[in-house]
């Protein structure tokens, strides 16, 4: 009899640990997100700066070889905006991964690059993902991330829009 109450009372323990571990993760996948989130709008602001200033900049432009394992240290001067799609969907982006390594995103098992070209709606089911979207007509970048699930729900989701000079 007092083995089967050891017995119950380690479950009722486990089970307790469990549900507050298993919320822990939640918050921590959530808060690695809008990390992501932050560091992505960050570096963006810097690179609006920069093109304010010079109307150019230095980028790690080319995608990683090796899909990936090998990173690109190439540094070319980019003029800015040109085809503004491109620029931060594809200049930037990789610019990001060369330079610092590739955002993992905490919602995936494997390696999933975070920062996506793309449109903010985007984030609908796509938790952890950062989305860039630039378009000739426009004169400001947008970054959208969904920082926990569900990603319909505002709360969740973070967005910035940066404005050219």
């Amino acid at each position: 009899m007092e083995l089967l109450v050891v017995v119950a009372v380690i479950a009722v323990l486990a089970i307790i640990f469990l549900v507050t571990f298993g919320g822990f993760m939640d918050d921590t996948k959530k808060t690695s997100a809008c990390t992501n989130h932050k560091t992505i709008v960050t570096y963006a602001m810097t690179i609006v700066q920069k093109c304010g200033m010079t109307g150019s900049v230095e980028m790690m432009s080319k995608p990683s070889q090796q899909n990936g394992t090998v990173p690109n240290t190439s540094i070319q001067t980019i003029q800015c905006y040109g085809d503004k799609f491109f620029f931060w969907g594809d200049y930037f982006i990789n610019d990001m991964e060369n330079r610092f390594g590739r955002m993992k995103n905490p919602f995936k098992v494997h390696g999933n690059r975070v920062q996506q070209p793309g449109w903010c709606t985007n984030t609908q089911g796509n938790p952890g993902f950062t989305w860039i979207n630039s378009r000739t007509e426009f004169n400001y970048v947008t970054i959208c991330t969904c920082c926990s699930e569900p990603c319909d729900d505002s709360a969740n989701v973070r967005e910035n829009t940066i404005y050219f000079d």
